[in-house]
C-alpha cells in the first residue's frame, strides 16, 4: 500500500535489527505519501524515494491538529475530525477532552467514538466544534493518553479558532 496514482517502482528493500523496513525506488506520483520528507514537494516528472515502514508502537492521531477558520462570537463551526490509531497492543485510553487548563477550553467542544480500551489495529474518532466566546485567537488541546504493557504514551491534539467580529460605524444609510 505505498505508492501514489501514477507509476511508483521499488528497486530495494531492506531491515533493520528493530524490525523496520526500508523501501528505495522512483515514483512519478504527485500525491506519493510523505511524512517527514527531505524534500517536501516533486522536484520533476519523478523523484527518487526512501520510505521507513515500521510497526506502530502505541497510538497515532491524524491529523495532530485542527485549525478552524474565522468563526463569528456565540456561532458553532461545522465539526472537524480527529481519528486516533492504535498500533500493536492493546491499550487503555483516560481521558479524551477538552483541557480544562488550556487558554480557552470553553470554545470548543467534542464528541467521540473512543471507548476505553483499543485493541490492536484499532481506530476511533473524536469530532470538534469551536464556538468562540472571546474576541482573537482561541486556543485549546485534548490530551489522549494510552497506557499498555511496558509503555505509557501521551498525546495531545492542538487547537486553534479565530473570532470574527464586525462592527458597524453607521446606524443606518
Amino acid at each position: 500500500y505505498l505508492g501514489g496514482t501514477n507509476t511508483d517502482v521499488g528497486y530495494g528493500v531492506a531491515a533493520d535489527t528493530n524490525g523496520n523496513a526500508y523501501v528505495a525506488g522512483q515514483t512519478c506520483s504527485q500525491d506519493f505519501p510523505l511524512a517527514n520528507p527531505e524534500q517536501a514537494s516533486p522536484g520533476g516528472s519523478c523523484d527518487a524515494f526512501v520510505s521507513k515502514v515500521s510497526i506502530l508502537n502505541g497510538i497515532q492521531v491524524n491529523p495532530a491538529g485542527l485549525v478552524f477558520s474565522a468563526q463569528s462570537l456565540g456561532t458553532t463551526s461545522q465539526s472537524q475530525v480527529v481519528t486516533v490509531t492504535n498500533g500493536d497492543k492493546p491499550v487503555t485510553l483516560s481521558s479524551i477532552g477538552v483541557d480544562p487548563t488550556s487558554p480557552n477550553p470553553a470554545d470548543f467542544a467534542l464528541s467521540t467514538t473512543c471507548a476505553t480500551s483499543l485493541l490492536p489495529g484499532g481506530q476511533c474518532t473524536i469530532s470538534v466544534t469551536f464556538t468562540p466566546h472571546g474576541a482573537g485567537l482561541r486556543k485549546a488541546s485534548i490530551p489522549i493518553t494510552a497506557t499498555a504493557t511496558g509503555f505509557t504514551q501521551s498525546v495531545a491534539v492542538l487547537l486553534n479558532g479565530q473570532a470574527s467580529t464586525l462592527t458597524l460605524s453607521a446606524s443606518g444609510l
